[in-house]
């Protein structure tokens, strides 16, 4: 029986790393992109391997799910509480709001990481190479600071 939560647990180890964590905001804030699934994509490259066709399909479904039904309208809450003056509460309710944010991240991930059936490996020499050749197939674009971004993250963590 495979051990659970493994990703998630590397994905904290990872983005406690104060450039990890700013260049995975920078891609969500600025780009729309969904920190689990480039998480994803870096810890797929840790363990030398890629997702293919199918598994993207499958990510995109669960991702859908997660982010519309919760994730993104409690982290505006949260994010419009912060911006909140005044209010006594506020601290102690943006820190509710930010538990359960991080409770619907944490089972999107665990969604996620019951892909790797789906995985295939990837030919690719190094887990830079691999990490950042993952993150395009979760996030294509033709945008360079997008792209940028990308390469970043995957010096950042390899």
């Amino acid at each position: 029986m495979a051990t659970i939560g493994i990703f998630w647990n590397w994905s904290l180890k990872a983005y406690a790393a104060p450039e990890t964590q700013r260049a995975c905001l920078h891609l969500q804030d600025q780009f729309g992109q969904d920190v689990n699934v480039i998480l994803w994509a870096c810890w797929l490259a840790s363990k030398k391997r890629c997702p293919t066709a199918n598994a993207l399909k499958h990510c995109i479904k669960i991702t859908d799910i997660w982010q519309s039904g919760g994730v993104v309208g409690i982290r505006k809450a949260r994010r419009e509480i912060k911006d909140t003056p005044h209010i006594e509460s506020a601290s102690a309710l943006k820190h509710q709001f930010l538990n359960l944010e991080l409770a619907f991240e944490r089972h999107e991930q665990l969604a996620l990481e019951a892909l790797p059936s789906q995985i295939s490996p990837n030919t690719l020499n190094s887990s830079t190479k691999i990490c950042l050749h993952n993150m395009k197939m979760v996030a294509p674009s033709t945008d360079f600071a997008h792209n940028n971004a990308l390469e970043t993250l995957s010096l950042t963590l390899y």
